[in-house]
């Protein structure tokens, strides 16, 4: 066995080596304790100083507020009483241009807070609600919430196939809020969005207190045959203004359908997009248009702009025959759209309006033969047709005989313009109850003092 050798103590220099190691580590954890010290102090002192200065801040912001409060009250326009800035903001809400990127009335709540409040706490500022690319559903929510019961709905500039998605989000924002909807307006749509648009109204069903509807197609060819209008009851419908408009099914189903959704309709305005051949299958048949007036019995103002109505070449006896009374239409319009109209005779010959008031006739003749409309301006006895007409607006004769059948078949109208025609029509002498007579023309050499004795007599 070995012997165990005693263990020897440290050297010197070791000991010496692990005192001073001591020191310095004592040393370190004071200075690291008194810099933690420091540290509490200055967070400390941060956080006084930080709340101090978001006091400083918020009074800074109340005071700059007052200055701004106490600066607008030097300005003339906070003098007005809320009735009349409320009328300027009426105002200039229902005159700003319809494709403009910020609304009025979102710029007019930022002025002030005055301004804010009052616009805010003003529903009908609001209730026009227009649903174009780039709008966000909350945008549309926060009209929905701001406006009053009715809301004015315009659903427009969606060209573009790819925002199917954004179109449909912003759709179903709305679509719950139906039953308020007092017009609508749909116009520059796609085929894409503008089907997808047609299956989503016709499955809402409720638009009790839509009275307006307005279509403008995007291209010649695209029609408006939104089934609601004629599937939905909208009793509340009074104004129809529609761009390539048909009625789709057989006239029975038409009749019935119709008499269901247009029986309180008063104003009508039918339009075509274009009168090039590519529109030519879009026009509504007579026979449809003749079951459409006759379940519209209160209808008082017709206006057709681009012959939208297509008459046959063959019309049996009772078609013919079919005349449709209209006792409280006032107002015929008629706007063919084309140097040589086609239907003239036919569309007025359909018409029986003995209450008519106002009647405006463009190309009033054709070099088309049978489309002189003057002659049918009378009955078989050669008493004028529409004997009660006030105004009459008749532009761009061709012949030098319309004007003065024109003129004799009102003999109780009071104001008359007669534009596009030549020196000797206007020389015409007027009916004895011609007050003002305004005569238009494009020839150039149109003698003044002619339009002077027609109106003179």
């Amino acid at each position: 066995m070995y012997e165990q050798q005693p263990r020897l103590p440290p050297p010197v220099h070791l000991y010496h080596q692990n005192v001073s190691a001591a020191r310095v580590l004592a040393g370190i954890r004071a200075e690291v304790r008194q810099l933690r010290d420091t540290e509490s102090n200055l967070q400390t002192q941060i956080q006084r100083f930080q709340s101090r200065l978001e006091e400083v801040q918020a009074l800074l912001y109340n005071k700059i507020n007052k200055a701004n409060e106490m600066q607008n009250l030097l300005a003339p326009v906070s003098r007005l009483p809320n009735e009349m800035l409320l009328a300027i903001f009426e105002e200039a809400v229902s005159c700003q241009e319809p494709k403009k990127g910020e609304r009025v009335e979102y710029i007019i709540s930022q002025v002030s807070r005055r301004w804010r409040d009052l616009a805010i706490n003003s529903p009908h500022l609001w209730r026009r609600v227009c649903i174009v690319p780039g709008v966000t559903p909350n945008i549309l929510e926060m009209y929905k919430n701001r406006a009053s019961r009715a809301l004015d709905i315009e659903i427009r500039d969606w060209r573009e196939k790819r925002e199917f998605h954004r179109f449909d989000a912003a759709l179903e924002a709305m679509l719950e809020s139906s039953s308020r909807w007092r017009s609508l307006s749909i116009s520059c749509i796609c085929d894409t969005n503008l089907s997808h648009l047609t299956l989503k109204l016709s499955q809402i069903r409720n638009f009790s207190g839509l009275k307006h509807f307005t279509f403008r197609a995007q291209r010649p060819g695209q029609t408006c045959s939104l089934s609601f209008l004629m599937d939905c009851d909208l009793y509340s419908l009074k104004s129809l203004d529609a761009e390539n408009f048909l009625l789709p099914g057989d006239l029975a189903s038409i009749r019935s359908r119709a008499g269901q959704s247009f029986s309180r309709l008063t104003s009508l305005t039918l339009r075509r997009y274009n009168n090039d051949a590519r529109s030519l299958r879009i026009m509504m048949d007579s026979s449809a248009f003749r079951v459409m007036l006759n379940s519209t019995p209160n209808l008082t103002s017709l206006t057709l702009h681009g012959q939208p109505l297509r008459f046959r070449s063959d019309p049996s006896p009772d078609e013919e025959a079919t005349i449709v009374s209209l006792p409280y239409l006032q107002t015929l319009i008629l706007h063919p759209g084309v140097l040589k109209p086609r239907y003239l005779q036919q569309t007025v010959s359909a018409i029986h309006a003995p209450a008519l008031r106002h009647f405006e006739l463009v190309f009033p003749d054709s070099k088309i033969p049978g489309q002189n409309v003057a002659d049918i301006l009378f009955d078989a006895s050669k008493r004028p047709r529409f004997p009660l007409v006030d105004t009459v607006v008749l532009h761009n004769a061709s012949n030098s005989g319309t004007a003065p059948y024109f003129v004799q078949a009102f003999p109780y109208t009071s104001q008359a313009t007669i534009g596009g025609l030549d020196e000797h029509i206007v020389t015409l002498t007027p009916g004895p109850h011609i007050g003002i007579v305004s005569a238009t023309s494009h020839s150039d050499n149109l003698d003044r003092k002619h339009c002077a004795s027609f109106a003179n007599g």
